[in-house]
């Protein structure tokens, strides 16, 4: 096994469908990786989704909450590499990651992003207005759709504390934040935002290089159509390419791309994936 590696977790099996998508992408574009997928069960794996993996294997504490990024706290013993990417199952790597392994590894034992672009590659300025109150509490905040860790004692300590503080996710939220910012719906940035504070480590865990796991973000898209009650992959264009590539309107994302909405990959965009993996393989 790599000394260095991608970690995708899932819970469904949409989310195995997709972590497969996304295996196919980073292989596409990272020939030598290596990509190991997290299930619940050996026995619930599709068979049809296991191809793009070097390795697959259970959570190993088990999997009781009902969403994958619930169980990220089990990352670091999960993993069987020494430095380890983890990323979410509904997204794409259409980059070389060379530069983000190569930097995490040199800075950082822990590096979550803090920087999110739009489809057009534009750097979001702006406050994000999903997480408006995190001014108020001088929280800054963190994405979770891509992490670096490794297998350091200071990451070992950040998973150690995650483990009880999701497990019980709501009444941590609250020694920190108010009731009414308080989502529905888990939300793993928000959490991982909270972690940091608690460690007091922002500077540790966050890279000087913004760039660094910074990725677009189609859930801004979202948000902003939530009021019209549209889904941002029924109100924007998308056009598969025959070798994996994926535009949207008429900007081709080379970039790590977190499209959050199942309905993104369609049969379309998972068979030019999958295509390209084969015809390279």
């Amino acid at each position: 096994m790599s000394t260095q590696g991608f970690l995708i977790m899932t819970k469904t099996q949409a989310d195995q469908r997709a972590a497969a998508a996304c295996a196919y992408s980073i292989k596409n574009n990272n020939p030598d990786a290596s990509v190991t997928m997290v299930v619940d069960s050996i026995i619930n794996l599709n068979d049809d989704w296991a191809e793009p993996f070097d390795d697959v294997i259970e959570y190993p504490f088990g999997s009781d909450a009902p969403r994958y990024d619930q169980h990220t706290w089990q990352a670091w013993w999960a993993t069987p590499y020494e430095y380890t990417i983890m990323l979410s199952p509904y997204t794409l790597v259409q980059i070389d990651m060379t530069t983000q392994f190569d930097y995490c590894i040199e800075h950082h034992n822990i590096c979550l992003p803090t920087q999110i672009k739009n489809f057009r590659n534009e750097i979001m300025q702006f406050e994000d207005p999903r997480y408006g109150f995190y001014g108020k509490y001088m929280l800054t905040g963190v994405y979770t759709d891509f992490m670096y860790f490794d297998k350091s004692n200071f990451a070992l300590d950040y998973f150690k504390l995650a483990d009880p503080l999701i497990k019980n996710n709501r009444n941590t939220m609250l020694e920190i934040i108010e009731e009414q910012y308080i989502p529905d719906v888990y939300d793993n940035n928000i959490f991982h935002t909270i972690i940091v504070r608690f460690l007091d480590s922002i500077k540790e865990v966050t890279a000087i290089d913004k760039n660094i796991l910074s990725f677009v973000d189609m859930d801004i898209v979202e948000y902003y159509l939530s009021q019209s009650h549209k889904q941002w992959t029924s109100y924007l264009n998308l056009w598969p390419g025959d070798h994996g590539e994926v535009k949207i309107q008429n900007y081709v994302v080379n970039d790590l791309l977190s499209y959050k909405e199942p309905e993104f990959l369609t049969e379309e965009i998972f068979d030019a994936q999958r295509k390209t993996f084969r015809i390279s393989n």
